[in-house]
């Protein structure tokens, strides 16, 4: 049996702003457009999604171009959107490159008997408490995971999303760690404030 490749096509079409469609409240699923009398949701592709703003007036007209395709399930037409202009002032509403958005830091403590019998419950309320007293406890996430393949050497903690991974952790290491890996996001805190 052969893999059916769905047809792309390319598309650009004018038509009026209307609004959003959200998910989550906030993040951009899909553009609502007018084009010749008829509503239709664009998707606009990730990147285009992330840099674009939601304070475009309603009725702007737009110029969108991408692709289109027929959902081989479905049999709807998928619009993906690759490019977006504002024809009402003249000028493109998504700006030239987005901010990089910070990775989140996050510490992966393993639960699993071997590793929480070893220390890693205390291992872990450390991490809490030392987060907490350097002010970082909003900034960087405690995750307790499931096995991280090296039981015999618990507790095992990972600090993301540099990925360094540490065996045999003490408790009394726990503030070293903390000041290796978080120390610039404490800077960053302090110049905030």
């Amino acid at each position: 049996m052969s893999k059916y490749s769905p047809r792309t096509l390319p598309f650009q079409v004018v038509g009026q702003f209307l609004g959003f469609v959200l998910k989550d409240g906030y993040k951009i699923k899909y553009l609502r457009i007018i084009v010749d009398g008829r509503e239709y949701w664009f998707k606009p592709e990730k990147e285009l999604r992330d840099r674009l703003s939601l304070n475009i007036p309603i009725h702007t007209s737009l110029q969108v171009t991408g692709e289109s395709r027929v959902c081989e399930k479905t049999g709807k037409l998928k619009l993906k959107v690759t490019g977006i202009e504002n024809l009402s002032a003249g000028e493109s509403r998504v700006p030239e490159e987005p901010k990089p958005k910070p990775k989140q830091a996050t510490v992966l403590v393993c639960q699993k008997s071997d590793c929480w019998k070893n220390g890693g419950a205390t291992v872990c309320r450390m991490l809490e408490e030392g987060l907490q007293e350097k002010g970082l406890a909003d900034t960087v996430h405690i995750k307790r995971t499931g096995c991280l393949k090296q039981c015999k050497r618990g507790p095992n903690v990972v600090v993301m999303p540099d990925k360094k991974h540490y065996s045999n952790v003490d408790p009394r290491q726990i503030p070293e760690l903390i000041e290796r890996h978080f120390a610039s996001s404490e800077e960053a805190i302090a110049t905030r404030a």
